[in-house]
């Protein structure tokens, strides 16, 4: 069962919620404009009513129960806005004069359109916004060297997209999923890029066959079996010195996954756990 706790918020206490939030809800938030409302919605999504029920006695709001199917339904409640550091804000908005509005009130930082579609990451979901938090962080520490990143299974193309604004000078998304992939390149143009800023192609990673050290980042959010089965290759398409982000893994399935890297060669630096999904990275 999932749980949302919910709270209004006033738009001048935003930032101490957001730091509040990124301690308290480890980055499990989204803040969100109420329509013809001044103050903002806060809400976190907790797979343990434990988190909500701790927010609720400091903080008041209210706690809600959401099936599964509600859950599926309300994934994406409208209007998505994801914080990420203060770096990117991941929206749902498409039209140019909501997007404007966004930047306006957020100057300096990159604004993402990423619609809720059939595709995976919004930028919401515990995997997609952990890794973004990560892919700023290593954005961060090659500023000033030129950097190239492969993004295994892209879905939406966030990570990629976001890849590209944060700096890399080569962007390639791979996608099995036939249908994701026109989805990836639309949200590509919609953000501002060409196809050859950021190359979207219909990939099998386990067909994949590596000639060698081709990437200083990869991306790699996928389901632990084919995180797996994809280790040793993605060790051969990885430079010396490069970095490896990994998320898809549930709890339950991390050890047995990071396992399977270290086998491969890969020290995972940090591991976070978000819910009942895990992501890492190495150094």
């Amino acid at each position: 069962m999932m749980h949302v706790w919910t709270k209004r918020i006033a738009p001048d206490e935003e930032a101490l919620w957001e730091t509040r939030m990124e301690m308290e809800a480890e980055g499990r938030y989204a803040i969100a404009q109420v329509v013809g409302q001044r103050s903002l919605k806060l809400q976190v999504y907790a797979e343990e009513v434990a988190l909500a029920e701790t927010l609720h006695k400091r903080y008041g709001g209210a706690i809600e129960e959401l099936a599964k199917e509600s859950w599926i339904a309300q994934g994406s409640p409208g209007p998505i806005l994801v914080k990420i550091r203060d770096e990117i804000i991941v929206t749902s908005h498409r039209e140019p004069a909501d997007r404007a509005a966004l930047q306006e009130e957020y100057p300096g930082r990159c604004i993402l359109s990423i619609p809720p579609e059939l595709a995976f990451g919004t930028g919401e979901h515990e995997t997609t916004s952990t890794c973004l938090r990560f892919l700023v962080d290593v954005a961060r520490e090659r500023q000033g060297t030129p950097w190239e990143m492969l993004d295994l299974g892209t879905g939406t193309g966030v990570l990629a997209i976001a890849a590209k604004h944060l700096g890399a000078q080569r962007v390639l998304g791979w996608e099995n999923d036939p249908l994701a992939v026109p989805v990836a390149e639309r949200n590509v143009r919609e953000n501002g890029w060409s196809a050859s800023d950021v190359q979207i192609a219909n990939q099998d990673v386990l067909t994949w066959d590596p000639e060698g050290p081709s990437w200083d980042v990869i991306t790699a959010n996928m389901f632990s079996e084919i995180l797996i089965a994809c280790f040793p290759k993605i060790r051969r398409a990885l430079h010396p010195e490069g970095t490896l982000l990994i998320s898809g893994i549930l709890a339950e399935q991390a050890e047995e996954t990071l396992a399977a890297a270290a086998t491969a060669g890969f020290t995972m630096a940090t591991v976070k756990q978000v819910g009942k999904w895990v992501t890492a990275r190495t150094v």
